[in-house]
């Protein structure tokens, strides 16, 4: 979600600055004079509802001048290439697994998921998810739905393996789906 918030961040800058509308395919396009105007815009004007620059952006922002443009710019287009989702099956089951950041929307069918569904969603998801296939997720840490800071395997087919690494007490953790072995540090 915030390689996301910094895609869109990026794009309503660039459109500013430009006057026409530009996306992270077109940095590439850009002189380093105009791009250090955009990301000049970038550092003071906030976007994505007013939380991009102080959840990370601020930072990632901060790191960005004249000896990092070409990262900057290869980091970009990599992060365009994101998948915002990845299936997996097992002995021929299909789907029987689905890996996302956030989780789905319950409400809509497979095909009709959104992008903001599977990077934002969060309690319809947790309360309302019913399905067969096991979902996968980060985004939420399991602090907020076990106190706990290891993964959760939920009773509705859902698998939470952020374990806060953040968070007083958190862990970065590595999950074995299959399994239900983790590893922390």
């Amino acid at each position: 979600n915030h390689e996301w918030m910094l895609i869109d961040h990026f794009e309503y800058c660039a459109k500013k600055v430009l006057g026409k509308d530009i996306t992270t395919k077109d940095i590439g396009n850009i002189d380093n004079i105009t791009l250090l105007a955009v990301i000049d815009h970038m550092k003071t004007t906030d976007t994505y509802d007013q939380v991009y620059l102080p959840n990370g952006g601020n930072t990632t922002l901060a790191e960005v001048n004249k000896d990092t443009l070409e990262v900057f710019k290869e980091y970009i287009q990599l992060i365009d290439t994101f998948r915002v989702k990845f299936r997996l099956s097992f002995n021929n089951k299909k789907y029987k697994f689905l890996f996302v950041h956030a989780g789905i929307n319950p409400f809509r069918k497979m095909d009709e998921q959104t992008i903001e569904d599977y990077i934002w969603v969060r309690e319809q998801f947790f309360d309302n998810y019913k399905g067969d296939t096991t979902v996968v997720i980060g985004h939420t840490p399991a602090q907020y739905v076990s106190y706990s800071n290891i993964p959760v395997f939920s009773d509705n087919n859902i698998i939470f393996c952020d374990t806060g690494s953040y968070m007083p007490n958190g862990k970065v953790s590595i999950v074995n789906i299959l399994t239900e072995e983790y590893w922390q540090a």
